[in-house]
């Protein structure tokens, strides 16, 4: 199958390829790529250590960035197809749009991210943008619950 994504997943950069794996993939997908343990690992919840090793799995591994950009094509075909299909303009205003609607986000910030057009890339650069710092802002404003309790060596 020919993807319908131009820019392979594992060309997006480390931030944009950690970003999307954390926001587009489920630990269910994890389990079905063959990357899920449920060991503590480094420190890291199982979630958050399966993610940094698919994050090197893509980086190193051609099939692997194959397999993962292949599943999220499938899962957001019509996001792509109206994206591909858009002017800029409207991209703009589905971007903005998309920020107070995080589910409809994920679908418009795979599209856009793939998209070949600069342009597209940007707004989806910038959708990025908007969800990260809104994710760290309530991570931050949360209270924090270490998965194991801290030590004074």
């Amino acid at each position: 199958m020919q993807s319908l994504s131009s820019r392979p997943l594992n060309e997006l950069g480390c931030p944009t390829l950690h970003f999307l794996t954390a926001f587009l993939l489920t630990d269910t997908d994890l389990v079905g790529l063959g990357i899920w343990d449920s060991e503590m690992r480094q420190g890291l919840t199982p979630t958050a250590w399966c993610r940094s090793h698919l994050h090197v799995a893509v980086q190193c591994n051609e099939h692997a960035a194959r397999t993962v950009t292949d599943l999220l094509d499938l899962r957001y075909v019509d996001q792509i197809l109206a994206v591909r299909s858009a002017g800029i303009d409207a991209l703009s205003v589905a971007a903005a749009d998309a920020v107070a609607d995080p589910g409809h986000a994920r679908g418009l910030l795979w599209a856009l991210l793939t998209d070949p057009r600069d342009k597209a890339h940007a707004l989806g650069t910038q959708l990025m943008t908007e969800v990260f710092v809104r994710g760290i802002r309530d991570y931050g404003s949360a209270p924090y619950n270490s998965p194991r309790p801290r030590t004074n060596s």
